[in-house]
């Protein structure tokens, strides 16, 4: 009898972590619960941002968040940056994501970067799993944070939220 109790709180346990996981998972976050803890970074000494560089829609840059918005600024004030991993499936699927979310959208860029490659980047960011996707303004303002693959109507409205509307 007892450990028929037992499987009954496991898989009640179970069943309840399932459900807040699958709640969480891809949910835009914006405010105080976007921050990753631990506090502003924004008084640290950076890197230059990449000088010069030609940056493409889809770019691989291994620099601090706000160096990233920095370097294609011109183009874009807002920027979506993917933290992914090689073969990673739920990656593709966001990759799929942002690029119908910023098709024919001039003002938003997008910049995946290999956790592997930058794994300062990753500790600084608290990102626990990849995909995770962050927005940020050309200032280095971050205004969201997905982990794992995004949901398109949230990340429509977080950017309409953020753009003026024309008069």
């Amino acid at each position: 009898m007892d450990r028929v109790v037992v499987l009954l709180l496991v898989i009640a346990a179970t069943g309840a972590f399932s459900a807040w996981w699958k709640a969480r998972d891809g949910r835009v976050r914006t405010g105080a619960a976007a921050r990753p803890a631990g506090g502003d970074r924004s008084g640290q000494d950076r890197p230059d941002p990449v000088a010069g560089s030609s940056v493409s829609r889809w770019s691989t840059l291994p620099v601090e968040a706000a160096d990233i918005a920095a370097a294609i600024a011109p183009a874009s004030p807002l920027v979506f940056v993917e933290f992914t991993a090689p073969n990673c499936q739920p990656c593709v699927a966001t990759r799929e994501v942002l690029d119908r979310v910023t098709a024919g959208r001039s003002d938003v860029g997008i910049v995946a970067l290999d956790v592997a490659e930058a794994p300062d980047l990753v500790r600084a960011h608290r990102v626990m799993r990849a995909p995770t996707t962050l927005l940020i303004t050309e200032e280095g303002h971050l205004l969201g944070r997905v982990s794992g693959v995004p949901r398109e109507d949230e990340l429509l409205a977080l950017l309409d939220s953020t753009t003026p509307q024309p008069a």
